[in-house]
């Protein structure tokens, strides 16, 4: 659904909706998941968390970070295959 502009009449597409649990729940996925890779440096994440847990929301960029990581390494693959094996 298009937003407007009030005083210029440009018609802006509507921003999309993020979830934070959506997004929180992938930045848990992506440090348990870093736990079994040693070449995987999952400082950063830790400190998307603590910053998260001390302000309640993510930055524009840290999604972008928990998305990017997300979708590279394929966690929601690797999230799959750990609850089959259970």
């Amino acid at each position: 659904m298009p937003c407007n502009a009030s005083n210029t009449g440009h018609v802006w597409p509507a921003m999309p909706v993020t979830i934070h649990s959506d997004v929180e729940e992938k930045l848990d996925d992506i440090i348990e998941w870093s736990l079994t890779k040693k070449k995987f440096d999952a400082t950063t994440f830790y400190g998307i968390r603590d910053n998260y847990e001390e302000y309640g929301s993510f930055t524009h960029s840290q999604e972008i970070a928990i998305e990017n990581v997300w979708s590279k390494w394929k966690i929601d693959r690797w999230k799959l295959n750990k609850s089959a094996l259970r």
